[in-house]
């Protein structure tokens, strides 16, 4: 008699991860004297774990906050909804979990919300008063489904009803037009016979009227007008208006007749007007003539109802004839739409009971309609299942290639890295979606760099994942390890266990000493190195001996040796796949090794950088129209020429690299070998140094105000985007403006460090962001810092033996200079 009330119950929790479990309390307590089962309640579990843990690590990433988790049960299913104050986010147009995140994330909470849906009925969401609503429903087993899909006609009904419709406007039409014709007709025939009666009774009179013999005229309107019911009224008048003769009312004799008003006494054919009693009436005249001379009239009346009488009957005779077509038709569509579509059915029943195509293929030895579309249709399936594993397999290998393209992107190095003395230019270009060429740059310690380049047969996620093994097994045993053929075996043994078969990877590995001068290098079967030696003015292939990694072969010829070399002032080194070498042109020929070494001894006045690029536009000049089948690696090195102020280079290097955050500036005076005290006071130095871009003054203070306005803008802009920054727009003079001068520059006007920027902008800055303040103490206090412990270093140095008065000076003078 009464409706059960819902259920409902709500609660709010702090959002921390060690208020799961009372959440899931909750929601289990809320749960109980439900219809659900131990594995519905799981599931709820399971998704509210998911939920709130995304709510704790996502929503309140920056703030704290409340989860508000109220349930409703109903007499149908059972409601969560679960709802945060967070920053606004729909879960629900997530789509599937990104690789990045399946990777680098190892956090509770990643089931993610495809699981949550497929464990609920239905979840939504809904953002209200600044609070995001998830609502997750469970229906009661045996509960019916919330909406149910409309039952669609069949295609033999639709056409059926199609047709009868057809056929019944059809039949309508016919009814109307034949109920009109029947209409004219019937009057049209009725009114022309009434005339030639009229006409014969006028003709018929003469002689009586002229003798006026009224009994002979009684007689002969009475048998006219026997049997007919629907006569209103005859006469036959004389020429004064007297009745002579009367077929309905004898007592009208020898009175006066009155002709209906409005109408023409004399006016050959049928009048209509309406009366009182006989309702409408057809008016009929004829004139009664002796000779040529008109001695009296005959008047008739013929009723309407008669002719509308015989009109319906004529009507109803058309309808039942009509509804007897109709009942033919639709008996007709019946019987042929059944005897239509049959096969039509036929054939739907037999695909859906075909779970293969062995029927299909049994279909072939038929000979009806049936049989060939069978065949048909068995053919049409085979080749759309080819299709579609034919676009699975695509997708598959386009997903693949993607992830492949990710850890390729995370293993190439993004730049290459500054070193003292030297310059170094890489290039790398993918011919086809995943490359399986590789290249790297290994610290080996404080005096050595390592430079690797190498070439993975294979392609796709399998050479990905061997690149990944190759990078982590060089970055581990190259480290101090200055035989170059000795870590080329340790990696060799590092993956060769878990390369896949048929596959090997070839590479060259030189370790460069620019204090010693000296290359040591080894190679795996990669392609030949080309040292350029200036003083000479030659070119030297450099061909080691060893066995690609990866190839399980233990023949002792093939062992790998180390070679070294001695390093000169502009000499260059170059390492490359042979992708540079099998670039072919139009014709299909080869770029080849002598053209490259051609190359670059012609170009060896060039950087590295300008070397680097002419290649490129020359292998592009080369190759033309024609596609490259390979990938293009190049690492170039070219030590610089000593022309004096090598210690203002290192300094500024140190500048470069802590500037970038690579080195603290401790370390940086470490591997560098710059002594603190020398950096500090080449700062200082700088400070008050100004070296003019040219002659023009206009155009210094032109580009100190544009550097100016971009520092305003950006005060931790890089060395180059600050260089393309000032480029863009500038004259031809600032175009050409090299890095080296803008770091001049920069120095000059105290904007090298961070520090100079941000005191800069504070102090001309009327309204400065409180984040420019807070970032300047911190570098402040990072710059105490490293003056403290550089005391304290100087310190240790002095309880080691620096006691003498000498020593105690040089202590006195460095403490001194750090507290400046």
């Amino acid at each position: 008699m009464f409706k059960k009330a819902e259920q409902k119950h709500s609660s709010t929790f702090p959002a921390r991860l060690e208020n799961l479990k009372g959440i899931l309390d909750f929601v289990e307590q809320f749960c109980l004297n439900s219809p659900l089962s131990a594995r519905d309640l799981k599931a709820i579990k399971l998704s509210v774990e998911e939920i709130c843990t995304n709510i704790i690590r996502h929503s309140y990433l920056y703030d704290s906050g409340d989860i508000n988790i109220t349930g409703v049960k109903s007499k149908q299913a059972l409601t969560l909804v679960i709802s945060d104050q967070g920053s606004r986010f729909d879960p629900t147009k997530i789509t599937e979990t990104q690789l990045d995140d399946q990777v680098e994330t190892e956090r509770k909470g990643g089931l993610g919300l495809q699981l949550v849906k497929k464990l609920m009925d239905r979840v939504e969401y809904n953002y209200q008063n600044g609070e995001n609503c998830l609502k997750l429903v469970k229906r009661y087993p045996g509960a019916k489904a919330e909406t149910r899909p409309a039952k669609r006609a069949s295609l033999r009904t639709k056409v059926s009803w199609a047709a009868w419709l057809t056929i019944l406007t059809g039949v309508m039409v016919f009814f109307f037009l034949a109920s009109r014709r029947i209409e004219t007709g019937v009057t049209q025939r009725i009114l022309e016979d009434t005339l030639v009666l009229v006409q014969t009774i006028a003709r018929n009179s003469s002689s009586s009227l002229e003798i006026a013999d009224d009994l002979a005229l009684s007689k002969l309107v009475r048998d006219f007008a026997a049997g007919k019911e629907d006569l209103a009224y005859l006469v036959v008048v004389d020429s004064f208006e007297t009745i002579w003769a009367s077929a309905k009312d004898p007592l009208q004799v020898l009175s006066r007749w009155q002709s209906p008003a409005g109408l023409k006494g004399t006016f050959l054919g049928a009048q209509q007007y309406k009366d009182p009693v006989l309702g409408r009436v057809y008016y009929f005249t004829s004139p009664v003539q002796t000779g040529s001379q008109i001695i009296g009239q005959v008047y008739l009346g013929l009723k309407d109802r008669g002719i509308t009488a015989e009109i319906s009957q004529e009507n109803k005779t058309v309808g039942l004839i009509s509804l007897l077509f109709l009942a033919i038709g639709w008996v007709g569509i019946y019987l042929v739409s059944k005897a239509a579509f049959r096969p039509v059915q036929e054939l739907r029943d037999r695909i859906q009971r075909i779970g293969g195509t062995p029927e299909l293929k049994q279909a072939e030895t038929g000979s009806d309609e049936i049989e060939e579309i069978l065949k048909a249709f068995g053919q049409a399936t085979d080749r759309i299942k080819k299709t579609q594993l034919t676009a699975s397999e695509e997708e598959k290998l386009r997903q693949e290639l993607a992830q492949a393209e990710q850890i390729r992107q995370a293993l190439i190095p993004k730049e290459t890295p500054p070193v003292r003395g030297a310059e170094i230019a890489s290039l790398y270009k993918v011919a086809r979606e995943i490359g399986g060429d590789y290249f790297d740059f290994v610290q080996v310690d404080d005096q050595n760099l390592g430079i690797a380049v190498a070439d993975i047969a294979g392609k796709g996620i399998s050479a990905s994942m061997v690149m990944a093994s190759v990078r982590t097994a060089l970055r581990f045993q190259a480290l101090d390890q200055l035989d170059p053929a000795r870590v080329l075996d340790q990696v060799d043994s590092f993956i060769s266990s878990d390369i896949p078969k048929g596959m090997f990877v070839t590479m060259f590995y030189a370790v460069l000493n620019l204090t010693a001068g000296k290359l040591c290098c080894a190679s795996a079967g990669h392609n030949p190195a080309l040292f350029y030696q200036h003083k000479e003015k030659k070119i030297l292939r450099i061909n080691p001996r060893g066995k690609p990694l990866g190839l399980k072969l233990s023949s002792p010829e093939l062992g790998r040796e180390s070679v070294s070399l001695k390093l000169a002032p502009a000499d260059i080194l170059v390492l490359y796949t042979d992708g540079i070498t099998e670039c072919r042109n139009p014709a299909g020929e080869q770029f080849g090794l002598g053209r490259l070494s051609e190359f670059v001894h012609t170009n060896s006045s060039q950087s590295a950088e300008e070397l680097k690029n002419l290649l490129e536009q020359k292998l592009r000049e080369f190759s033309g129209s024609a596609q490259s089948a390979d990938d293009i690696t190049l690492v170039i090195f070219k030590l610089i020429e000593k022309d004096g102020p090598s210690l203002t280079n290192d300094l500024n290097l140190v500048t470069f690299r802590v500037e970038r955050g690579e080195l603290s500036l401790a370390d940086a005076c470490r591997q560098l070998g710059v002594d603190y005290r020398s950096y500090r006071r080449y700062r200082a130095r700088g400070k008050r140094y100004q070296r003019p871009l040219g002659t023009d003054m206009e155009l210094s203070g032109e580009l100190n105000k544009k550097i100016f306005g971009i520092v305003e803008q950006q005060p931790q802009i890089t060395l180059s985007e600050l260089k393309r920054r000032v480029e863009k727009g500038g004259p031809d003079r600032v175009s050409r403006l090299s890095t080296t001068g803008l770091y001049r520059r920069l120095i000059a006007i105290g904007l090298d460090t961070l520090k100079g920027r941000y005191e800069y902008i504070l102090r001309t800055k009327t309204q400065p962001m409180p984040e420019w303040n807070e970032a300047l103490q911190k570098l402040r206090a990072q710059e105490r810092l490293m003056s403290q412990l550089h005391a304290a270093e100087l310190r240790s140095r002095s309880h080691q033996g620096f006691t003498n008065s000498a020593g105690m000076d040089t202590l006195a003078a460095d403490q001194k200079e750090l507290e400046e």
